[in-house]
């Protein structure tokens, strides 16, 4: 006679996981239903709702477009986004760590407010985006073992609002800040090594400990010899003119 659990197996499969294989997808799929009805919606909690538990069930939200979606206050913590399409997409205060956003589109989008660890922003283009008062690294600190920092390299982020953000220790080698709002922002011990700041606002940014090298500052506005000279490597960077005097710096070679 058939031992008792033997007679609820279908081959090598118990019937309940055999059942559990069979719903999940089908779990899955109505959670993906759910956002894909909300397209066009400039709100929809039953979207952030289906997302979040996407999310949580390992989903990947690579490429997929979430164009003008307000997805203010949502958990997207460990969310693959590379790829994806945020244009005026809006993330304010959304928990979001251990995130990918590589080569996400992220024009226009709402990014106040968040707290980022260990998010990968690398080819990220967030031109025009929102990032005022955002902080980007440690905001978790104890919370998470071994928080890192968040990596914006290669990123676009040229007229973007970063008025405040919190992005010390952040590496941003390469980014493109064209007349980016760095107004109050906290950039020390970041690493800027050519980052391009050309017309980029700094007043009252803090550069102590971030590493210049190769950074172009031609052009920037409202920053001070002070602010530049306590950043590391400050020499090695790029100025126009009339501030490379001002800094005590020979002109530069001639091409």
């Amino acid at each position: 006679m058939p031992s008792p659990i033997k007679a609820f197996r279908f081959g090598n499969v118990p019937h309940s996981c055999r059942k559990c294989c069979i719903e999940k997808p089908i779990r899955i799929n109505q959670l993906w239903q759910t956002v894909d009805a909300a397209r066009g919606k400039e709100y929809s909690q039953a979207r952030i709702q289906a997302l979040e538990k996407l999310v949580q069930a390992g989903e990947n939200l690579a490429k997929k477009d979430f164009s003008n979606a307000n997805l203010s206050g949502a958990n997207l913590s460990s969310a693959d986004l590379s790829g994806a399409i945020l244009i005026g997409a809006d993330l304010s205060n959304a928990f979001i760590v251990i995130a990918n956003f590589s080569s996400a589109d992220l024009r226009y989008a709402n990014l106040s407010g968040l707290n980022l660890v260990d998010v990968n922003f690398s080819d990220a283009n967030l031109s025009y985006a929102n990032l005022s008062n955002a902080h980007f690294s440690n905001a978790f600190r104890g919370l998470i073992p071994n928080p890192s920092f968040a990596n914006l390299t290669n990123a676009d982020l040229s007229d973007t609002n970063l008025s405040g953000a919190n992005l010390s220790g952040v590496k941003l080698t390469h980014v493109f800040f064209y007349r980016a709002d760095l107004s109050s922002a906290d950039l020390s011990s970041a690493d800027l090594r050519g980052a391009y700041f050309r017309g980029a606002y700094f007043r009252g940014a803090y550069f102590s400990s971030a590493d210049l090298s190769g950074a172009d500052l031609s052009d920037a506005k409202y920053l001070t010899p002070e602010q530049v000279k306590s950043a590391k490597n400050w020499d090695k960077a790029k100025y126009d003119k009339d501030f490379r005097a001002k800094l005590g710096l020979p002109p530069e070679p001639a091409k």
